[in-house]
């Protein structure tokens, strides 16, 4: 059985810190587990200044979303007080996670 954690953040930083948290407490537990970095996605708004007259008159904004995955190898002696303790670790820092459990072995 995995767990499937795929971390987004809009700041890299954030991201770091969280996987850093997360791989001391999987090693802490001695519990198997693999990093894989995914795409960086970006994403490009255009807006006008002045819609009226000039066209040429444009504003570009760019929004950078980082993204991270951590396979979790889940074994019998793995607990629901060890996901929950994951789970505290979400709300400490201001990061997004998908949380997927895959059941074959």
């Amino acid at each position: 059985m995995y767990l499937y954690l795929k971390i987004y953040s809009f700041h890299i930083s954030f991201i770091k810190k969280f996987v850093n948290n997360i791989e001391l407490l999987l090693k802490k537990n001695d519990i198997q587990y693999s990093l894989y970095n995914l795409p960086i996605k970006n994403d490009k708004y255009t807006i006008l200044r002045s819609p009226h007259v000039n066209k040429s008159a444009r504003d570009q904004f760019q929004k950078t979303t980082y993204k991270k995955q951590i396979k979790i190898k889940l074994s019998n002696n793995f607990s629901i007080n060890k996901i929950k303790q994951l789970l505290t670790l979400i709300k400490l820092f201001s990061v997004g996670i998908k949380i997927k459990i895959n059941l074959k072995k």
